[in-house]
């Protein structure tokens, strides 16, 4: 098993902004093969922070969409907005004219127009949908936090597996990528555990929904990575997550 808590750890070193025990010393190369097989456990650490924030609005007397801004908020500190980054920079890059224009434009620290517009319909359509589900289910809600958290997460993972890296420098392109086996059984396992806050809320079928719309939300971005650059870069990677991660949420919302 100390693989699993390896790989836990240096999961939680690239996902999240949390303290972890220094005795663990990562590789240079990010392995997501055991990363992977950790981001059940990663993903509601995540979400429980998120949940947890949510559940203390509502138990103070927040509205839901109070407690629905808040818990989005803790869920972006926690990562220190790694995936926010990654869509906003990815967004801004397809206005390149050349494969060279936008990997640089995604190596700029600066947010242009299309990166602050992606950012900010990102974020109104997760307040939106989290706080619909608060309104249907307190319960159902911070069950659908514990699941999409790692389910966007893993569904993130697609463009490693099954595209090619952009560029030959950065960390993305000399990560080690799960196998495609690892991904559909990880994928399969979330969405069984969905099923129990899709019951919550009363529509069980949503869990599926919710995986085949992470999915597309990754597909989507891959389709316009190939196009645009040729391949993945890690803010391809991010980009994934947000709309893997915004699909799931509008999945469970559906009544």
């Amino acid at each position: 098993m100390h693989w699993i808590y390896q790989g836990t750890i240096e999961g939680l070193r690239f996902y999240t902004r949390l303290p972890t025990p220094q005795s663990i010393h990562s590789s240079d190369r990010l392995n997501f093969q055991s990363i992977a097989w950790s981001l059940p456990i990663i993903g509601l650490i995540i979400g429980l922070s998120g949940a947890s924030i949510l559940l203390l609005s509502i138990a103070l007397g927040l509205s839901p969409m109070i407690g629905a801004i808040l818990s989005i908020a803790t869920l972006i500190v926690v990562t220190g907005g790694l995936h926010e980054d990654g869509l906003a920079d990815f967004t801004d890059c397809l206005s390149g004219k050349s494969i060279d224009d936008r990997l640089a434009i995604m190596r700029d620290s600066r947010i242009g127009a299309f990166g602050g517009l992606a950012l900010f319909i990102a974020l109104l359509l997760r307040v939106a949908a989290l706080t619909n589900l608060v309104e249907h289910s307190l319960l159902g809600a911070l069950g659908v936090i514990l699941i999409v958290a790692p389910l966007s997460r893993v569904a993130g993972l697609a463009p490693l597996i099954f595209m090619q890296p952009a560029r030959q420098d950065g960390v993305a392109a000399h990560a080690v990528a799960p196998s495609p086996q690892t991904f559909i059984y990880l994928l399969i396992a979330i969405t069984l555990f969905g099923f129990l806050p899709a019951l919550w809320l009363s529509h069980p079928m949503n869990a599926i929904f919710a995986t085949l719309a992470a999915l597309t939300g990754v597909g989507v971005v891959q389709w316009r990575a190939q196009q645009r650059l040729g391949g993945y870069t890690g803010d391809v990677l991010g980009a994934a997550q947000q709309l893997a991660e915004i699909g799931a949420l509008l999945a469970f919302s559906l009544s």
